[in-house]
């Protein structure tokens, strides 16, 4: 049985986010542990988007592969708009498992609160708390006409006991109740081409998500440095920034991923989160803050459509995440 729990609109502002960056930047771990793996059942699955604009649907497929029940936690993150609303709208849901079950949730009949963002499934235990779990995986399956693009769940494990609960005061911990996330992101893409007439645009969409996110609750925006090069190993260089979740394609991120300005067709990426103030305490009201960063990346062309996570490296970087 599904059960739904709508966040409020947070009015205030001022405080109010700078209580948000104050939580997220100050509580994190202080000495992250191991570093997840992504394709190792856990307890914290990431699902990186979902879209539910126009024809656009999406389908969430969660598997217990443990030999108890086991009830899952599903909180929905809206992106917030830097300089309109830094507020990062969230919706809840819990599900309940048997063992081995399957189950199939069609985002659009949850009804949250906007059309793209990211998902997290939370193992729940006693008291309805998130616990260690580590027998959850997932996927997400992206439709949208004759394209379909479909990869797993990004799993984090706990570094609990089994049926540990985690967190404290509604905040849970990756270095400490889970494994760290890593520091660095890499992926290669397909240069964006507009196609003449009767031939297909082609290219990719980047897809970028915090989990040091406060959920329904204004928050930071986040920054990343992208180094990037062609095939014929030319570099290049940008950055860009979102609030809690973005999905961009290439170009509108920096012209030279157009085919054209880079050289080549294809190229490779590494993605740096870095502070969004370069000296503590040197840009007031802003505190310091450097995002955790997962992600995945889409490529399309003639009627099809592929999408996969983004490679990390193994650098421990700790993270707190705040679900609603």
């Amino acid at each position: 049985m599904f059960v739904k729990k709508f966040t409020h609109l947070a009015l205030s502002a001022a405080l109010v986010a700078g209580f948000a960056v104050s939580a997220i930047a100050d509580e994190a771990p202080v000495q992250p542990g191991p570093v997840l793996q992504e394709n190792v059942p856990g307890s914290f699955l990431v699902f990186p988007k979902f879209d539910i604009r126009g024809e656009s649907s999406t389908q969430l497929r969660i598997v217990n592969n443990g030999y108890h029940d086991v009830d899952v936690l599903l909180n929905y993150v809206c992106p917030g708009v830097k300089h309109v609303n830094d507020f990062c709208a969230s919706l809840n849901t819990e599900v309940s498992f048997t063992p081995h079950q399957t189950r199939v949730i069609d985002v659009a009949d949850q009804h949250p609160p906007c059309n793209q963002g990211y998902v997290v499934a939370i193992a729940l235990g006693r008291y309805n708390k998130p616990a260690s779990y580590n027998y959850l995986t997932g996927s997400y399956h992206v439709y949208n006409g004759r394209r379909h693009e479909a990869e797993n769940a990004i799993a984090i494990q706990s570094v609990r006991a089994k049926g540990d609960t985690l967190g404290s005061d509604n905040k849970l911990y990756f270095g400490n109740d889970y494994t760290s996330l890593s520091s660095n992101l890499y992926t290669d893409f397909r240069a964006v081409s507009f196609g003449g007439e009767g031939e297909a645009d082609e290219g990719s969409r980047l897809t970028l998500l915090t989990l040091d996110v406060l959920a329904g609750q204004q928050n930071p925006a986040a920054l990343a440095f992208i180094d990037f090069w062609n095939s014929a190993e030319v570099p290049f260089s940008t950055s860009v920034e979102f609030i809690c979740w973005t999905e961009r394609q290439l170009d509108t991120i920096d012209a030279n991923f157009l085919e054209d300005n880079l050289g080549t067709t294809y190229g490779s990426m590494k993605i740096v989160p870095y502070a969004n103030c370069p000296i503590p305490g040197g840009c007031p009201p802003m505190n310091f803050y450097t995002a955790s960063m997962l992600g995945a990346i889409e490529e399309y062309g003639d009627g099809t459509s592929g999408g996969r996570t983004l490679f990390h490296d193994t650098t421990p970087k700790s993270a707190v995440f705040m679900p609603r």
